[in-house]
């Protein structure tokens, strides 16, 4: 098979001005809505921002994984792997750690 060298697509091609796109709609946001930043400090969790920290993961996690965009329109409409990870990391996965660290060193804790 030939290995066909993709086209770079609108957000490709023109990434430079996304960005600054939305640095001038953040500055703008921030102008006309004072209020969103005192919204934005209240959602703050140990001087982590919540939102951010979201939209962090949400931008990071694809690019880790190389998940195809098409993929996640699958993904989507068969909540239950997803459901199933979330429930595993979140519910059983903390308690499976912390008996690890019981386990391994003791009470020192």
């Amino acid at each position: 098979m030939g290995n066909k060298e993709r086209k770079p697509g609108i957000w490709e091609k023109y990434l430079t001005l996304w960005v600054i796109i939305c640095i001038l709609a953040g500055t703008i946001l921030g102008r006309v809505f004072p209020q969103l930043s005192e919204l934005l400090a209240i959602l703050e969790v140990a001087h982590i921002s919540i939102p951010i920290a979201i939209c962090l993961f949400a931008m990071i996690y694809p690019i880790m994984v190389q998940i195809s965009f098409g993929e996640v329109k699958k993904a989507i409409r068969t909540p239950k792997p997803i459901a199933t990870t979330l429930f595993m990391n979140w519910a059983i996965k903390p308690f499976t750690m912390a008996f690890f660290a019981w386990l391994f060193l003791g009470d020192g804790l």
